[in-house]
């Protein structure tokens, strides 16, 4: 059982993986765009001579391979995003526009502490307080 301490651990480290998760989803597009064209792509074989020790038939398709890749990348992609999803509708309960503020920049945005410690003329262990007080309210 997870306490309340480990769910926001489990939440900072989300949220500082999000640019991450953005990367990756941003991989798996160009993959899927790689794998259609692929798929739908017209080609033909080498125009060199077929030599018969390697007597592989060059028409043969491989788009059922292609086709359980892009399965699996779609999948991994909405993984991704259902991950990005989560962290933005968690944020988004976060109702004082200074607390929302100063959580996304910190975590998701990864701006130094000292930073937003002078922003909001705090000390950083107050910072640190503030964001963990919003985070046990909306976990």
């Amino acid at each position: 059982m997870l306490t309340k301490k480990d769910k926001i651990e489990y939440f900072k480290r989300e949220c500082k993986n999000m640019h991450y998760y953005k990367e990756m989803v941003k991989q798996c597009n160009e993959k899927l765009e790689e794998l259609a064209n692929e798929i739908l792509g017209v080609s033909s074989p080498a125009a060199k001579d077929v030599v018969l020790e390697n007597a592989g038939d060059p028409y043969k398709s491989n788009k059922l391979y292609l086709i359980v890749e892009e399965e699996m990348t779609m999948k991994e992609r909405d993984d991704y995003q259902a991950k990005i999803d989560y962290i933005n509708s968690k944020l988004k309960e976060i109702k004082n526009p200074v607390g929302y503020a100063m959580v996304t920049e910190l975590l998701v945005e990864r701006t130094n502490l000292n930073k937003i410690a002078y922003k909001y003329h705090m000390d950083r262990s107050t910072v640190w307080r503030t964001i963990n007080r919003i985070l046990s309210k909306i976990l």
